[in-house]
């Protein structure tokens, strides 16, 4: 039997990156529960790889040099190794995904050549390999990454079930009978596109005002327990008290039970965003970094991504706003077919066509 472990950044509180190990144990649970001796999840800073057979590189934006110089590493130990969903961010930058929206050439040099070449013998070692978005997939093709071994799986918290989650959580803040905007608000410390997050802050209470004008309720919530300041300060710049409520949970499934409740929301982290698709509410992106733009391009939402480097982002909320409440059936059931064309590729066809035959081969 073996030993396997799933890099990820656990350990954060982070709703999306706790959701996706859920998920993958989940899954395997379901699909190989007698094939493993031993699953544990860590992120990179602890992971200690060479007790370990397999080597599986999770959820998140985890193409990026750390994790690479790791995968590198279980190669020369002769680890197997898999990639789950992950995806590209940080080394793509604005350049990069500019380079891309508007089809152009990618810049020189725009990543080591050290970590292409990484990228390159990690991708053909690799037994499987998933990024979550064609953004990402076009990103390593574009900088010279053999792309051929790699498909799109679309992000792993996909696997996630709508249902209804609710149970009544909801009527702690709202009437059920209310329309209600969610908005998820929080901090990059700065790092976003434009590098000011008061000015979008600013801009995002400014667009809640002018809703809330219009007849919504607003129901701030987060997904990272670091981004509740971020929020207080913002339901104290809008100012509407009873018509502005911040939800005081960053549980996943609670998350996923409000929002399933919201006419449409905005967001400003990526698995607040996932959580509203998979809940099958249309939603507003605030681009503030790749990630964003790749998730939306993933289920054909682009369209409703704003990039915080935009100097009218309250202007764009109000007119997004208006193209959902026009177009809601239809971005409804866009995303359910969007998200579910999905589910093969996270599952079956790693689990247990990749994974357990592996396993059940005698070749770990």
């Amino acid at each position: 039997m073996a030993k396997l472990l799933y890099l990820g950044e656990i350990g954060y509180r982070n709703a999306g990156d706790e959701v996706m190990w859920d998920i993958f144990k989940q899954e395997t649970r379901r699909f190989i529960p007698n094939e493993l001796s031993l699953l544990e999840a860590c992120r990179q800073e602890y992971a200690h790889i060479s007790g370990y057979d397999i080597i599986v590189l999770g959820g998140g934006s985890l193409l990026a040099p750390s994790y690479i110089s790791l995968l590198s590493k279980a190669i020369e130990l002769k680890k197997s190794i898999y990639i789950w969903g992950s995806g590209i961010d940080k080394i793509a930058g604005r350049a990069g995904l500019d380079s891309l929206l508007n089809k152009k050439q990618m810049p020189m040099n725009i990543v080591d050549p050290n970590i292409i070449n990484q990228l390159n013998k990690i991708i053909s070692y690799s037994r499987y390999t998933a990024v979550r978005g064609p953004l990402s997939h076009r990103f390593l093709q574009s900088i010279g990454v053999n792309t051929s071994k790699v498909q799109i799986s679309g992000d792993p918290a996909f696997l996630l079930q709508p249902g209804d989650r609710a149970k009544g959580l909801f009527t702690q803040y709202f009437d059920p009978q209310d329309a209600v905007v969610g908005i998820n608000w929080g901090t990059a410390n700065n790092q976003i596109f434009g590098g000011k997050e008061d000015i979008v802050e600013d801009q995002l209470a400014a667009a809640a005002k002018l809703l809330i004008h219009k007849g919504y309720s607003i129901l701030l919530y987060n997904v990272w327990p670091e981004d509740v300041p971020a929020s207080k300060r913002l339901l104290n710049k809008i100012n509407r008290p009873g018509k502005v409520k911040l939800a005081d949970t960053v549980y996943p499934y609670q998350l996923m039970a409000l929002i399933q409740k919201c006419r449409f929301t905005i967001n400003l982290k990526l698995h607040a965003a996932i959580f509203s698709a998979v809940m099958q509410v249309p939603f507003i992106s605030l681009g503030y970094r790749f990630k964003m733009f790749d998730f939306a391009a993933s289920i054909s939402m682009l369209p409703f991504v704003i990039p915080t480097d935009n100097p009218s982002v309250n202007l764009e909320i109000l007119r997004l706003s208006q193209d959902i409440e026009k177009n809601h059936a239809t971005l409804v059931q866009t995303m359910k077919k969007e998200v579910n064309k999905y589910t093969g590729r996270l599952s079956a066809a790693f689990f247990v066509n990749t994974l357990r035959e592996e396993l059940r081969n005698g070749r770990q």
